[in-house]
């Protein structure tokens, strides 16, 4: 496993820090996109789980993220690390932004 995914670091920018607290990751290879919509940086953000990739960013930043029933989402374009696990899924600052997307 790539840890730089883990905690969200890139070579040129260095680490996603969560907006919440300057000291802690965002967690999980979509902290980023959980990061801006903490960081009110956009309203909503698209992730991809495999493992918790959507779930644990979401919880760290306080903000909501929706894993999607299997197979509802399309997985076009995704890079497959398990395909029978893989869903498209995003996050937004609270439950009422999801009812208008």
């Amino acid at each position: 496993m790539n840890l730089l995914w883990v905690l969200n670091r890139n070579f040129f920018y260095g680490p996603t820090l969560n907006p919440h607290n300057l000291e802690c990751i965002p967690g999980g290879s979509s902290g980023g996109s959980a990061a801006a919509v903490a960081d009110d940086q956009t309203i909503l953000s698209l992730g991809s789980d495999t493992g918790g990739s959507i779930r644990q960013p979401a919880a760290l930043c306080g903000i909501v993220g929706m894993k999607p029933t299997y197979g509802l989402v399309s997985r076009y374009g995704l890079i497959a690390f398990a395909s029978s696990l893989d869903q498209i899924g995003g996050f937004a600052k609270d439950v009422k932004i999801w009812v208008y997307f």
